[in-house]
């Protein structure tokens, strides 16, 4: 059901957060403890299968340097978008660099879109406006937006172009 799967999204996040800062080996206990703390209305498969999902994402080689320990997990944003005014939300994922910043967006809807094109209009404006707002931030590094779709271990670029598309 709808309630369930959101649930089952907002697990995933919180594994994706939280065990980037557990050591490797510790993971898979960790995240069970999560699940009986937080999630208790997640059956034993639903929790593994997203444990599963969460710590390959995290070793994947795509992706990994998000859960490194440099990048920051649910950070807030504020900024002015030229033609939107004021906007808020919170970043899923933010690494710095010395000359770049990569913001992420994690996805979990369980039918992912295989190609930016196919992605829903309101997930490229989302990432857009969030880069739009970082690059008002840092003006003088360069922002790459993505989208980390969890079930398909995916980590999809949303180029600059898709995003003005939409803006």
């Amino acid at each position: 059901d709808s309630e369930n799967s959101l649930e089952l999204g907002i697990f995933i996040h919180k594994l994706l957060e939280s065990l980037s800062k557990v050591e490797t080996s510790k993971r898979e206990s960790a995240a069970l403890n999560i699940a009986n703390i937080n999630f208790p209305s997640l059956n034993a498969h639903q929790v593994k299968t997203a444990t599963e999902e969460a710590i390959s994402l995290m070793q994947m080689k795509e992706s990994k340097r998000f859960f490194s320990g440099n990048a920051r997990f649910e950070v807030p944003i504020i900024g002015n978008l030229k033609g939107f005014g004021e906007l808020s939300g919170k970043l899923d994922c933010l690494l710095i660099n010395r000359d770049k910043v990569e913001i992420v967006d994690f996805k979990t809807d369980r039918s992912p879109p295989k190609i930016d094109k196919e992605v829903k209009p309101n997930y490229i404006m989302q990432i857009g406006a969030y880069a739009g707002i970082i690059q008002g931030i840092f003006p003088k590094h360069s922002v790459f937006a993505y989208l980390l779709w969890t079930k398909s271990k995916i980590l999809m670029p949303i180029s600059k172009d898709l995003q003005k598309e939409f803006l």
